[in-house]
């Protein structure tokens, strides 16, 4: 067993009784995040890659870079500022000053030197040393196993949520990059459609295009334009031609850090400028508004003590009902399903799946574990968005009962009027009704919350083609 222990600012890393101090008291870390700095301490003053760390940690296991800067992202947390130091591009580093020691062991025995003559009888020294050291034994021993109990439970019940908010409130959407040779430009054309689409995102406030044009054709540093702009983040690519198909590939960067807060290529097809410019700004808005999504999940997880891999099922489960992925549906369920197994009292585990159960085809839909999570749901939390918008739909759906369907609707958009699944649900709802009125409303409400999931356009636009005319 590594005896090794750490020193490095307040901090005492313990290698072999896996822990960490801060000036004598525990600091909670979960397993992968205790790994990660193992790995990082081990590694002082290198600069390491991300796909280093990734094997280092997970390397029986494929996961996403998500994972990582979730957990660097609680490692930074725990430690505070000055430790990890992020390398732009390449990597981390871990740039503390660390003392190693081997911790010293206890004498196997108490040598006769240490016994006075006094302290027993000549014929008894030797039985009496044996009895204080088994005395003593007992009791190191009991009070290790104390320590332990009692350091677990500290550790279970005041486990928080991972949060992983970028804390983007303003973007700056630099010119794309050509690279190579290609008939059609789209550095101008491109900048100006991301920030048309981006600024339909309402979390988000985007610099004009007159503050960022003027970079276009010209080689820049991102992060240098971002301070000057005072922006949180930016928005930097560029693309490719290749043969009949543009390749395209986007970044998010944090100007404070020069963290990659989000990466993604694509290929679209080669299409007059307006048309490619349309296509590719859609695309980046719709997959960058999922980063928002995911960071809304995560921080309805504030302050929650959940297990850590129960909430790591979770928001996995919800990044797929997010995308609406449905030929991962299955996928998603079985993460729900393990999330409630880790916490059978947590209404969003059971929320999540509800959701997740129902889907289009009425037929197909296993209501009766649909039901019975969303009122588990709501017997643990009821003002749970989430399974009140399930219940709507199973009262409509399944039972057709039109009064308990809408007040559960209801219910759902006053505990969140921002949650646009609920709003569609309820127009669909509304337009069987025949009050396209409100359906029209109620739909309105749902773009504007997701102004960039084609799904829902598409639902409004079949609304108003079977609205009887006025």
């Amino acid at each position: 067993m590594d005896k090794k222990t750490y020193a490095f600012g307040d901090f005492l890393l313990d290698l072999e009784q896996k822990r960490l101090l801060r000036e004598g008291q525990s600091v909670s870390l979960q397993p992968k995040v205790f790994n990660l700095l193992v790995f990082f301490v081990e590694r002082r003053g290198e600069l390491v890659s991300r796909e280093e760390l990734m094997q280092a940690v997970w390397a029986d296991t494929f996961v996403e870079e998500t994972n990582l800067r979730f957990c660097i992202h609680a490692l930074r947390k725990a430690l505070g500022e000055g430790f990890v130091e992020t390398v732009p591009k390449r990597g981390y580093r871990f740039i503390a000053e660390v003392v190693e020691s081997q911790p010293a062991s206890f004498p196997e025995s108490i040598s006769e030197n240490e016994i006075s003559e006094e302290s027993a009888p000549p014929g008894n020294a030797q039985k009496n040393q044996f009895a204080k050291r088994r005395r003593l034994t007992g009791v190191s021993v009991f009070f290790i196993v104390c320590l332990l109990i009692l350091a677990f439970a500290w550790q279970r019940n005041s486990l928080q949520s991972p949060k992983n908010s970028p804390g983007i409130n303003s973007l700056a959407v630099l010119p794309f990059t050509r690279i190579g040779d290609g008939e059609i430009d789209l550095q101008a054309g491109l900048a100006d459609a991301m920030i048309t689409n981006l600024g339909k995102i309402k979390q988000l406030k985007i610099t004009p295009i007159g503050a960022v044009q003027k970079f276009a054709g010209q080689n820049f540093d991102a992060l240098q334009i971002g301070r000057e702009l005072k922006t949180d983040a930016v928005l930097e690519g560029s693309y490719r031609h290749e043969g009949e198909d543009v390749r395209v590939t986007a970044r998010l960067l944090r100007v404070s850090d020069g963290e990659t807060l989000w990466t993604e290529t694509f290929t679209a097809k080669k299409l007059s400028n307006l048309e490619l410019e349309n296509l590719i700004s859609l695309r980046t808005a719709r997959l960058l508004w999922l980063k928002f999504a995911q960071t809304e999940d995560e921080k309805s997880l504030a302050g929650a003590t959940v297990d850590a891999e129960a909430a790591q099922n979770y928001l996995a489960g919800r990044r797929i009902w997010q995308a609406r992925e449905l030929k991962r549906r299955e996928e998603m369920i079985r993460l729900f399903e393990r999330a409630i197994e880790l916490e059978p009292d947590w209404s969003l585990a059971f929320s999540g799946l509800a959701e997740a159960v129902l889907n289009e085809d009425t037929y197909s839909t296993d209501w009766k574990t649909a039901e019975q999570a969303a009122r588990q749901a709501l017997a643990l939390d009821d003002a749970s968005t989430q399974a009140h918008t399930a219940l709507a739909q199973i009262y409509h759906r399944k039972y057709w009962d039109w009064e308990n369907a809408e007040s559960s609707f209801q219910k759902a958009l006053a505990a969140n009027p921002d949650y646009a699944h609920a709003h569609h649900e309820y127009a669909i709802f509304l337009t069987i009704r025949r009050r396209f009125v409100e359906a029209e409303a109620e739909m309105k409400k749902a773009t504007d919350a997701e102004p960039v999931f084609a799904f829902l356009f598409r639902f409004a636009v079949r609304a108003l083609f079977f609205r009887p005319a006025l």
